[in-house]
């Protein structure tokens, strides 16, 4: 299993950060050059933006049209693999010290899932 993490051209120090977090529990990891949603220019064929505003009620925020593409693009390189399993993260990830007993137990049940979301929520 790869990780594939989501970063910014504009972040070197995340790349580093990332890469050596995953270094430490022994999973390699592709950089995927984030989209930067500053330079989106909307309409464009790859989102909907009258059908954002229907289903969310609020404007496009073209930061996160630029994450929310950076994601898709993170999937393609996944999907081109043929890997039966990849990890897909934003580089800002903090990897707690439990992380690996985490991911051993999703692969017990992975016969249960086929996209997996690992979250946590911080205090604020």
């Amino acid at each position: 299993m790869r990780a594939y993490i989501i970063n910014l051209d504009a972040e070197p120090r995340r790349w580093a950060a990332a890469v050596e977090a995953f270094g430490r529990v022994g999973v390699p990891v592709d950089r995927v050059p984030a989209v930067w949603g500053e330079n989106l220019e909307l309409p464009m064929s790859a989102y909907d933006e009258e059908r954002y505003r229907r289903f969310h009620g609020r404007p496009t925020n073209l930061a996160e049209v630029g994450c929310y593409l950076s994601h898709v693009q993170a999937c393609r390189a996944f999907l081109a693999t043929g890997d039966t399993h990849g990890l897909i993260a934003e580089d800002d990830l903090v990897l707690k010290p439990d992380f690996s007993t985490a991911l051993e137990a999703a692969f017990r049940w992975r016969g249960s899932w086929n996209v997996l979301r690992l979250s946590g929520l911080g205090t604020g």
